[in-house]
């Protein structure tokens, strides 16, 4: 089977700062999965809200998916994992503004963060009882919403979310050093130490951070399970297949210059509502920095799930860890 290379925390981002790679200079390869039995339909989009989104199933909780970027979307997470989630109650799907395939539909975004809390609003219009699944960059989106939105009252479980950006940053950067110097390979080392003269605070630090993280393999885990293997062959004909390697350029730019989120520090904001807060992580995952799991353990403690052999796409990487993960949110949030 073919290597599939996925993430959800800017992929093409070297294009963002006007080049087509990041300073790393190999490109990555990205393939799409091998014919496989075909999988399990996914329901109409509804397009009411301007938005792509799909539901599966039906009963409560609600569980909301956030995906990440900003610029990706929902693609990976619906095709690998709603059916089996509605097993525990609804799932809802949808791509934010300017991404996926809102991006034809939606109309022409701001790219801050109070429009998405609005959309995200209509989104969560008549559900009782609301389940936010976090994924990477919709950790952000999350935290910031709870901090807007006081009279929410639904939970929040945070998947791979990066808490502290410029640690994530750093994070990358220190790894991708230990990979390239593994290789001998001084031609990326000086890569690296060029990006140490950028601003930190630019999109282009953070456009080539990221892309080297994606060729390091920081997303990835060493060795994939037999289980993620099968799972991502089955879906290679799901219609969400055509967008698992998609992310537009666009959501990265404006919520940076909107938002300038790649340096925030959310910190604060969990520890103001760690007591609806869950957390699911691959311990293999490489953007996210030490700090960042310590914080969690500290304020969540048993409501933070560390997941072996998972790296950033935890949901995929451990499908049946991460699933039983969130029945134990259900049972004892």
């Amino acid at each position: 089977m073919k290597r599939i290379v996925l993430s959800c925390a800017c992929l093409a981002l070297a294009s963002c700062s006007g080049s087509t790679q990041p300073p790393s200079a190999d490109p990555v390869a990205s393939a799409s999965p091998e014919v496989s039995p075909e999988p399990e339909a996914a329901p109409a989009p509804e397009t009411a809200l301007d938005l792509y989104r799909a539901t599966y199933g039906d009963g409560t909780p609600t569980f909301v998916f956030l995906h990440g970027g900003p610029g990706y979307n929902s693609a990976l997470f619906e095709a690998t994992t709603a059916h089996p989630l509605a097993e525990l109650g609804e799932v809802v799907v949808y791509d934010r503004r300017g991404a996926g395939r809102s991006a034809e539909q939606a109309d022409a975004p701001a790219f801050t963060f109070e429009e998405a809390f609005a959309d995200l609003d209509r989104v969560l219009e008549g559900i009782a009882q609301p389940v936010l699944l976090a994924h990477s960059f919709g950790g952000a989106v999350a935290l910031r919403y709870l901090d807007a939105r006081p009279e929410f009252h639904g939970t929040v479980v945070l998947v791979n979310a990066p808490i502290s950006y410029p640690r994530s940053l750093a994070t990358i950067i220190a790894n991708c050093r230990a990979v390239y110097e593994a290789k001998d390979d001084t031609k990326n080392v000086g890569y690296l130490d060029q990006l140490g003269a950028m601003d930190p605070a630019s999109s282009q630090y953070a456009g080539f951070t990221f892309a080297h993280g994606l060729s390091c393999g920081l997303y990835q885990p060493k060795v994939a399970s037999e289980n993620a293997e099968a799972l991502l062959q089955r879906v290679g004909t799901h219609p969400a297949a055509t967008f698992f390697s998609d992310t537009k350029p666009g959501p990265f730019l404006g919520f940076h210059a909107q938002e300038q989120y790649t340096t925030l520090d959310l910190s604060d904001s969990v520890k103001r509502h760690a007591g609806r807060l869950w957390a699911v992580y691959g311990e293999e995952d490489r953007i996210i920095s030490e700090g960042d799991r310590v914080l969690l353990r500290e304020e969540l403690g048993s409501r933070f799930f560390a997941i072996p052999g998972a790296a950033h796409n935890v949901f995929v990487d451990a499908q049946p860890r991460f699933l039983e993960s969130i029945a134990a949110v259900i049972e004892h949030g």
